[in-house]
């Protein structure tokens, strides 16, 4: 009895964050519901504690055309979450002695000769300088799929400035995992796509995770889900060629190492899970991965080898990434500290990542559903926040929560209550609104926290 007494004790007071609650799972249920009949929200979503798998489920469809429902067992392509799998890929290569974080890239990409200081590991944490492919569309032929040998060619033929000197800043650029997709074939012998098949996917069991250019070279894929983006003109979701604007999701196909993954939330799990104690790597080389980049001036960025890594006081140590094309959205983050592990896998752009919410959830913090705020103490705190001399936002009630718009900016973005003054907005990573009354007058003052510090305050103005 004093013993179970103690384990009680303990798990209430002790480690309240780090254990779940079912209650909260089910309403982050009710949340991920509500998003849905929205609008907000079509895809996949795991949530898991502890190598255990806590809330699975599929919300809306896998193709709008013929109506039918999205499944677990949809693959998506999960964007730029693949970079984690390129990064993972150096490694192995690293280990097998067939390249060094140091070489420079031009060892394996000669036509890069104009960047001769740029090396392999600025290419894996961001600090290359180069800019990214996306925005230099004008530079690659819209009439024909495009690959990793025509960016090689446009950065040789063109007179593309790094936008600052290597390993000094660091600024994302999809173009840096293109190259090392070409660096992966070059030092290996092997095509990208059988490499991270045969050394990444098949050891791991991740039977439904693979390489797909689904426009340069389709195929004939069972379970396979459609991207859609939303068109404001046909008030509908479309598949993302039709619209002038994504044209690139098109002629840009025929690149890989960035993206054009397809996967599965149970392949993703076990991706998850591998990385706990993996077959793949050393413990040391797991250490480069997860560790912020360094860079020249003593100043460490938080990014990776593929990931994106934070440190925060209740979650620990966070290792994340987020991707998106053609009508795709796609995050996984692992709070490693912990073992829990949120994955989310959309098929329509618009959808709402609940990274928040699932946050909470996880780690059994108040969430916005178990908070009702009445509308009398909701009315108290609308009106217009001045942010600066240029920006204002105007705060107003709508239903059971607040919402938000800058002025002369058409973002609307809804604050949920976790406390009758205290909102969170889904959108930002961890950042909590605070309304605290004035004690000079009846008004009250908008106050912002981060991982629990003041970062901003905005005063009432009308």
């Amino acid at each position: 009895m004093v013993k179970n007494t103690l384990l009680v004790l303990y798990l209430l007071f002790l480690c309240p964050n780090d254990i779940y609650s079912q209650s909260n799972i089910n309403l982050f249920d009710v949340y991920i519901q509500n998003q849905h009949q929205e609008e907000k929200f079509n895809g996949n979503i795991l949530l898991a504690d502890k190598g255990t798998i806590i809330y699975e489920k599929s919300f809306g469809v896998a193709n709008r055309s013929t109506n039918k429902p999205l499944t677990t067992e949809h693959l998506l392509d999960i964007g730029s979450v693949a970079k984690q799998f390129t990064a993972m890929a150096i490694v192995m290569l690293k280990e097998e002695g067939k390249l060094t974080y140091d070489d420079p890239i031009t060892k394996f990409i000669p036509e890069f000769r104009k960047y001769p200081t740029i090396t392999i590991r600025n290419l894996l944490d961001h600090s290359s300088g180069l800019r990214d492919y996306l925005r230099l569309d004008s530079l690659f032929n819209p009439n024909i799929y495009n690959t990793n040998d025509h960016l090689i060619k446009v950065f040789e033929d063109n007179p593309i400035e790094l936008i600052f000197s290597p390993n000094t800043q660091h600024e994302y650029s999809n173009t840096n995992y293109i190259l090392l997709g070409s660096i992966i074939e070059k030092a290996s012998g092997m095509s990208y796509e059988d490499y991270v098949s045969e050394r990444i996917f098949k050891p791991l069991d991740m039977v439904d995770t693979f390489v797909y250019l689904s426009r340069y070279k389709p195929k004939k894929i069972k379970n396979i889900a459609t991207g859609y983006v939303y068109s404001d003109s046909l008030q509908r979701f479309i598949v993302p060629d039709s619209l002038p604007k994504y044209k690139k999701v098109i002629y840009l196909d025929g690149m890989y190492g960035d993206g054009m993954v397809y996967s599965t939330l149970a392949d993703l799990f076990k991706w998850d899970r591998d990385l706990y104690d993996t077959k793949l790597v050393s413990k040391e080389s797991m250490m480069d991965i997860f560790t912020p980049s360094p860079l020249s001036e003593g100043h460490y960025y938080p990014y990776g080898f593929g990931w994106r890594i934070q440190q925060h006081k209740v979650y620990g140590k966070i290792v994340s990434h987020e991707g998106s094309w053609a009508g795709f959205h796609a995050i996984i983050e692992r709070y490693v500290d912990h073992d829990k592990t949120f994955i989310a896998l959309t098929n329509s752009y618009s959808s709402v990542l609940p990274g928040v919410m699932a946050r909470r959830a996880l780690f059994n913090q108040k969430m916005p559903n178990e908070v009702v705020v009445s509308e009398a103490t909701l009315s108290k705190y609308s009106g217009t926040y001045k942010v600066n001399e240029d920006v204002s936002i105007h705060i107003s009630v709508l239903g059971a929560n607040l919402i938000g718009q800058v002025i002369g900016d058409d973002q609307i973005v809804t604050l949920y209550p976790i406390s009758e003054n205290v909102f969170i907005r889904d959108d930002l990573y961890d950042i909590e609104i605070e309304f605290v009354k004035d004690p000079t007058n009846d008004l009250f003052k908008m106050v912002t926290f981060e991982n629990g510090q003041i970062i901003e305050q905005f005063l009432r103005i009308d």
